[in-house]
C-alpha cells in the first residue's frame, strides 16, 4: 500500500468555534488525528464513516473495532469480570495505572498549556485535574526516580511516547497520542456493562 500525502484540515463546516465550547477544537484534533492514523487514504476513511451511518468519528472507531474486540478477550479482562483474577495481579495493574496516570494528568495539562482556546484550556486542566483523583487513593508523591524505578517496560514505553508528543509535537499529533484511550476505555467499560453478568459479590465490581 502506498500512503497518501495527505494532512488533516478542518473542512469550514467542521472548524471548531470558540462558542461550541472545549470539547469542539478537542473533537476535531481527535476526528482528524485519527483520520491520518487509520488509513492510508482519506476516501477509505470516509468511505468507513459512510457505512456507519455518516457518522465520521463512529465510522474511525468502527475500522478499529476488530482491534479494540481483541482486548476484550484478553485474560485480564475475562478473569476480572468472572472475579478469579488474582488479587495480586489486580494490584500490580492498579499501581502501573496509577503511575501512568501521574504522567497522562501531565500530557493533557501540556495540551492545555498549549491551547489558545480558554473552553479548551478549562476541558484539558479539568482532565488532567480528574485522572489526579483517580489515582485510586495513591495520594503519595511520584517523582521521576521513582516513576522509573517502579514502571513496568510497557508503562514507560507508552508515557514516554504520549509525553514526546504531547512536549515536542503540534496539538495535533498530541491529542492523537492521548485521546484514542478515552474511547477505548469507554467502549470497554460500557460493553461489559451491557454483555456481561457481572456477581454481585465479584470483588472488582
Amino acid at each position: 500500500q502506498v500512503a497518501c500525502a495527505w494532512r488533516p484540515r478542518p473542512p469550514a463546516s467542521m472548524a471548531p468555534s470558540r462558542s461550541a465550547g472545549g470539547m469542539g477544537a478537542a473533537r476535531w484534533r481527535l476526528l482528524a488525528a485519527l483520520a491520518a492514523a487509520a488509513s492510508p487514504c482519506l476516501g477509505q476513511v470516509h468511505a468507513n464513516a459512510a457505512s456507519a451511518g455518516g457518522n465520521f468519528a463512529s465510522g474511525l472507531f468502527e475500522a478499529a473495532r476488530p482491534l479494540a474486540e481483541e482486548s476484550l478477550k484478553g485474560r485480564f479482562i475475562s478473569e476480572m469480570v468472572a472475579g478469579t483474577l488474582p488479587k495480586a495481579a489486580f494490584d500490580y495493574y492498579l499501581r502501573q495505572d496509577n503511575l501512568y496516570l501521574t504522567k497522562y494528568a501531565r500530557a493533557f495539562a501540556v495540551l492545555g498549556a498549549k491551547s489558545d482556546s480558554t473552553d479548551e484550556l478549562v476541558w484539558l486542566l479539568n482532565e488532567s485535574v480528574g485522572f489526579l483523583r483517580k489515582r485510586a487513593g495513591h495520594k503519595r508523591h511520584v517523582d521521576d526516580q521513582t516513576f522509573e524505578r517502579e514502571a513496568s517496560a510497557t508503562t514507560l514505553a507508552y508515557t514516554s511516547f504520549f509525553l514526546q508528543a504531547t512536549w515536542g509535537e503540534a496539538a495535533i499529533i498530541g491529542y492523537a497520542s492521548v485521546l484514542p484511550c478515552h474511547r477505548l476505555y469507554a467502549w470497554l467499560f460500557a460493553t461489559i456493562n451491557a454483555t456481561r453478568d457481572i456477581a454481585p459479590d465479584n470483588p472488582y465490581k
